[in-house]
């Protein structure tokens, strides 16, 4: 520190630097420190009116203006510090004569080791503004944090695939907005949900809910953001939703222990509120309901739109299953069909295929693809299939059909572009099993001959796609003799984000080379070999059809391929209904072993409808082979051969299966096929011998 002397005649003496000292609005004291204990001298008239202490007071008990020091380091510093004789500046919350609370800075300037002069300052002002900002900070973090919460939930809502994207929402939240929180749906009860999509099936609404009162019902009834504070220790009236969602939390894995109540938002739809969002607040929880609120809002507009979504590909779904045919009896020819739309594209696609009578002599056959997965291309395929149909009936030269296509699509102006194949089957010597196949493609990839462990590519009569040809489209043909296998199929079939086109088609060719060496000996053992070996995980929508013609020694048992569908409901009602189709199916047919079909597709039926998801799709095939049943669910989880539960009571569907039928499995667009074949038996052989009893 620098010192200045006054210049002379302006000196002060000691007397007068006390006096100034003295009379001082700053606060000033003298502080000793003897045996531990301090002791203050002199105060100045500004301490005085700060503190309210005088020297008198503190002569006798110099403490006091510690003693109001809550922090105890702040009392030991003063200490350190004079006896030390070092400097120090502290700050501290003090309290005045009468109690009033200041905060205080003391500077300890030491005179000697013992002593020392403090100045102290009241800067309870500052300390406020210190306070203001600090929560200001604090109020800015919690709006950031609960603005980046809101903005990575809406980024979690995108997926509305994700069987766990509200649990990710739920875990996002924690800490941060919430202690802990779950959503739970309200359709046919309360139960919690994990996903966006609907997870029950059960349609009894709310009208389960009279009891009352019902705080919980009149929230999800009520068209405003709301909330209510539901007691985990209160028993609800019975038959009410209060009473399901109290049930719920108490039987929830992971709600904590200590907690007695909740905090119930409603998750409001457009029109209704879809469910509750449960959650336990956060103890310093000021402007994070707010944030709450806002996310279960964002959380019922994503449920709805995932709903209406579903609803939207169920539309479309059924409206293009509608439109593809059943597959026509075909005498003299082995006929295989399989259509699956891509589940990456929500079940709905372009592609499509076609097996009808042209004549009484000729069959035709289509393998179409409309550009995209959607409403539209639905449509366009519904269009197109209509105009192949209608030409192909009048006109029995493919390169013909193809240019009435043509000028017809051309003039109906689609919105998406196509491509197809279109064949005719016409018979030229059944007993020996000849046959003769013209065909015309626009656009689209050649059909596969397979002949004795040969392909060909039947890449002639190409052209562009529908409704760009210029001119009058070429007609190839080719000879077929018994034995033969003609494969049509769609892009989505071979082609990979990873894979281009070409080697999917010549992986498929080499494919096909080896299918007698694999036992397929009839059009679903091609069928099946194609789909275990390229349909695990497609990436677009698949169409194949499969045409063998039958040896000699086959065709006297198989004159003609017969092949029935239906679509059950999800329910224990479905497998009574199967079973009746089936002996049904089978009487008309003249299957064998119609008992070994009826109980192989009883299990197969009950299996889709437990474990299964959604609608269950059954399909009867009669093949040279034997009865051929097909049976798919939306779970893409394979079958299990069980050894039975250890209650005895069931768990042996699949070893009934596996005794009557050869069986297998594959993965279809959004789900499985569990196909199993029932092989004609002789007629002493009992099928179901050792399953009785």
């Amino acid at each position: 520190m620098t010192t200045t002397t006054p210049a002379s005649g302006d000196e002060f003496t000691p007397e007068e630097f006390f006096t100034t000292f003295a009379a001082s609005d700053v606060a000033f004291f003298v502080l000793d420190v003897v045996d531990g204990e301090p002791r203050i001298p002199w105060v100045n008239r500004g301490f005085t009116e700060l503190t309210g202490h005088d020297l008198d007071a503190l002569r006798h008990d110099a403490r006091a203006i510690f003693n109001g020091m809550p922090e105890k380091s702040a009392r030991d510093s003063f200490k350190r510090s004079v006896l030390d004789g070092d400097g120090l500046m502290i700050r501290a919350l003090c309290y005045t004569r009468d109690g009033a609370p200041f905060w205080g800075r003391f500077v300890i300037s030491p005179v000697r080791p013992g002593r020392a002069i403090i100045a102290l300052r009241d800067i309870t002002d500052d300390m406020r503004a210190l306070d203001d900002d600090a929560m200001l900070f604090v109020t800015e973090r919690r709006v950031r944090l609960g603005l980046d919460a809101v903005s990575r939930v809406s980024d979690l809502l995108i997926d509305v695939e994700d069987a766990g994207t509200l649990r990710a929402v739920t875990h996002l939240l924690s800490g941060v907005v919430v202690r802990w929180s779950a959503f739970f749906a309200a359709d046919g009860g309360m139960h919690p949900i994990d996903g966006l999509e609907p997870s029950s099936s059960d349609r009894r609404g709310r009208s389960i809910w009279h009891g009352s009162p019902d705080p919980v019902l009149r929230l999800l009834e009520g068209s405003r953001v709301e909330e209510i504070e539901l007691s985990l220790e209160e028993e609800p009236a019975p038959f009410t939703a209060t009473g399901d969602l109290v049930t719920a939390l108490r039987r929830h894995a992971d709600l904590p222990d200590d907690v007695t109540s909740v905090v119930v938002l409603p998750v409001l739809g457009r029109v209704e509120s879809l469910g509750v969002m449960v959650l336990v607040p956060l103890e310093d929880a000021d402007g994070r309901h707010t944030v709450a609120r806002l996310v279960a809002r964002r959380v019922g507009m994503a449920i709805e739109n995932a709903r209406l979504l579903q609803r939207e590909h169920l539309m479309a779904e059924t409206l293009q299953r509608a439109m593809l045919p059943e597959q026509a009896e075909v005498t003299g020819l082995d006929v295989w069909t399989y259509y699956s739309p891509n589940a990456e594209h929500a079940q709905v696609g372009g592609d499509w295929y076609d097996v009808l009578y042209v004549n009484p002599d000729t069959v035709g056959v289509v393998v179409g693809d409309v550009v995209g997965h959607d409403m539209e291309a639905a449509a366009a395929m519904g269009q197109l299939r209509s105009v192949v149909r209608s030409y192909a009936c009048e006109l029995v030269d493919p390169g013909t059909v193809l240019s009435r296509v043509d000028d017809l699509v051309a003039s109906m102006r689609l919105a998406r572009s196509a491509s197809l194949v279109y064949g005719a089957l016409t018979p030229v010597d059944q007993e020996s099993g000849r046959w003769r196949f013209d065909y015309s493609r626009a656009g689209h990839m050649p059909p596969l001959l397979v002949r004795d462990g040969e392909v060909t590519q039947l890449d002639g009569a190409a052209g562009v796609l529908v409704g760009f040809g210029s001119v009058r489209r070429a007609t190839a043909g080719v000879d077929l003799v018994a034995g033969d296998v003609l494969v049509f199929y769609t892009d989505g079939l071979v082609e990979r984000r990873a894979r281009a086109l070409r080697a999917g088609i010549a992986e498929l060719v080499e494919t096909c080379r080896t299918l007698g060496a694999n036992g397929a000996d009839d059009a679903a053992g091609v069928g099946e070999a194609l789909l275990a070996a390229f349909a695990e995980e497609p990436e677009d929508d698949v169409a194949i059809v499969v045409v063998r013609i039958p040896r000699c020694d086959q065709r006297e048992i198989d004159p003609g391929v017969r092949s029935w569908r239906i679509e059950l409901e999800p329910d224990v009602r479905s497998t009574a209904r199967a079973r009746e189709a089936v002996v049904r199916v089978c009487d008309e047919w003249g299957v064998r072993d119609a008992p070994a079909a009826e109980l192989v597709t009883s299990e197969l039926v009950a299996n889709a409808v437990m474990h299964g998801w959604g609608r269950v799709a059954l399909r009867l095939r009669a093949t040279s082979s034997g009865l051929r049943v097909e049976v798919e669910d939306g779970n893409p989880t394979p079958p299990t051969l069980l050894g039975g539960h250890a209650s005895g009571l069931g768990g042996f569907g699949m070893q009934i299966v596996e005794r009557l039928a050869d069986w297998g499995w594959r993965p279809s667009g959004h789900g499985k096929v569990v196909w199993a074949l029932v092989r004609p038996r002789s007629g002493e052989e009992d099928p179901l011998a050792g399953l009785r009893g």
